[in-house]
């Protein structure tokens, strides 16, 4: 399964708040969903086996909270997904239905937070790039040619301990993770309790200047279920 694009282009700009990942058993398709009018601003318990290493000094978001409902494993690292916690979006978001014109993830949505905590299984200091581990999820029922909309609040995150680029403000690539270390990222999408549920990640190293080293690139995925 190849990663779906984790934004649309709307207005000539690419829209913030999505993240998604495709299908592995896509439905028929729709054509992708068209931007509305009204722009959403930006603004994640205990669990099962969190990772005992440290994290880098430039990460940010809890590595322990919730309840862990899924593992992904590339030939670096280890991944751990950890439902977290719910929020209520307070704002229309910017896609809508272009068949019924009905918004995607409308204000009073409630949305789940899943958190994905990167472990280095390897005995080498990683840097990665900006992105980090570009984590993804999508409902396996999701009916268009791109990410889920997600809900960007920042708010909403800080209430929840979590951090959607898992890095602090201000920092620049390479970010490097020893061996041993763990950081996090954590990402939403509407909350559909017994949904199926595909997540992904896809790793790239950066040189010294933050530059991508793409022959680096590790990927992998796996379905869980939201609870």
């Amino acid at each position: 399964m190849k990663k779906m694009s984790m934004a649309f282009a709307a207005a000539a700009v690419l829209a913030l708040g999505l993240t998604g990942c495709s299908a592995a058993a896509e439905p028929d398709e729709k054509e992708a969903p068209i931007a509305s009018e009204e722009s959403a601003a930006p603004e994640e318990e205990t669990a099962e086996s969190a990772p005992t290493g440290d994290s880098p000094e430039w990460a940010a978001g809890s590595l322990d909270a919730g309840e862990k409902i899924g593992e992904i494993t590339t030939d670096s690292w280890q991944v751990e997904l950890y439902q977290v916690g719910t929020a209520t979006t307070d704002k229309d978001s910017m896609f809508v239905d272009p068949d019924t014109n009905d918004n995607l993830l409308p204000s009073g949505s409630e949305v789940v937070y899943v958190n994905f905590v990167f472990t280095n299984t390897s005995d080498a200091d990683i840097p990665l790039s900006i992105s980090l581990g570009s984590p993804g999820i999508a409902s396996t029922s999701w009916q268009f040619m791109g990410g889920q909309p997600s809900f960007s609040s920042s708010d909403a995150y800080e209430t929840l301990d979590l951090s959607d680029t898992g890095r602090q403000v201000g920092g620049e690539a390479p970010f490097v993770v020893a061996p041993g270390q763990s950081f996090a990222q954590a990402t939403n999408i509407l909350y559909v309790p017994g949904d199926e549920t595909e997540a992904d990640v896809t790793l790239i190293q950066a040189d010294d200047e933050g530059e991508l080293l793409h022959d680096t690139k590790e990927e992998g995925e796996t379905v869980i279920t939201i609870e």
